[in-house]
């Protein structure tokens, strides 16, 4: 299992993977999903708090938006 340091880089969450010697820098939006994701919310709840969050129109595809990044995340193993 990786085992990974985060930091801050401006906006932008730096992550790094120790065991694959790999980087990965998240935006404002995937650090907020992760988060929210680590707090137990499915991709619905995310996608409802994000619409508010980022006022978003409700034609934005935000549903379909949260689970790419959520496939990203499990894919790097964070969530």
């Amino acid at each position: 299992m990786s085992s990974f340091v985060e930091k801050r880089v401006g906006q932008d969450l730096m992550v790094y993977d120790t065991e694959k010697d790999a980087v990965h820098i998240l935006n404002p939006t995937a650090q907020r999903i992760l988060i929210l994701r680590r707090e137990g919310h499915d991709a619905e709840a995310i996608s409802a708090a994000l619409g508010v969050e980022f006022q978003l129109p409700p034609e934005h595809p935000v549903l379909e938006e949260v689970r790419e990044n959520l496939r990203f995340l499990e894919g790097l193993g964070l969530v």
